[in-house]
């Protein structure tokens, strides 16, 4: 399922990240957007709902993969520069 969300604050950005989490559960979830559209932000809500504190979520734009841990492990990849 495809959905598209904008939002008008860095604060309704994490509200939006914690609630998908809430909704979905476990899963995978794609985010799509250009450099600075607030994806990290995003992922900073998901991981708040998981007892992840934001502070520690960072973009992993040259590490490619970092790994949370809290209520349950939150996976955070960034294939912006993976070519295949």
């Amino acid at each position: 399922m495809e959905k598209e969300l904008e939002t008008h604050s860095r604060e309704e950005t994490v509200e939006i990240g914690k609630e998908v989490v809430k909704a979905i559960g476990t899963g995978t979830i794609a985010l799509y957007g250009e450099l600075g559209s607030g994806k990290t932000v995003f992922v900073k809500g998901m991981a708040s709902a998981l007892g992840i504190k934001e502070e520690v979520v960072t973009s992993p734009t040259f590490k490619i993969l970092n790994i949370y841990n809290g209520v349950k492990r939150l996976y955070h990849i960034d294939a912006y520069r993976l070519s295949s």
